[in-house]
């Protein structure tokens, strides 16, 4: 998992999943994770927000400051008990 904005394995794996789309879009985000230990409370501080920060390959953006303001949903999980406890799933859909 991406610990801060520029952690730059989180992005190149997007690179090499994902069609990035050029057109303008709004975006929903589901994070899942595995780990029912995740403090989703501290969004900003926490694992939930260098995760969303690594999302710009497909939201748009640069590391360290992603176009995050394209996210109109977001939903945070946490205890997903077909995941492993060290994993997350990121699902990113258009609006």
């Amino acid at each position: 998992m991406p610990l801060k904005a520029t952690d730059p394995d989180v992005p190149l794996w997007i690179i090499s999943k994902a069609h990035k789309e050029t057109e303008y879009k709004k975006y929903g985000v589901i994070i899942e994770f595995g780990s029912d230990k995740v403090n989703i409370g501290d969004i900003s501080t926490g694992k939930v927000k260098p995760v969303i920060d690594c999302l710009y390959p497909i939201i748009g953006g640069t590391p360290g400051r992603p176009d995050d303001w394209r996210i109109d949903e977001l939903y945070i999980i946490k205890g997903k008990c077909d995941l492993d406890t060290d994993s997350i799933r990121i699902k990113i859909l258009t609006l």
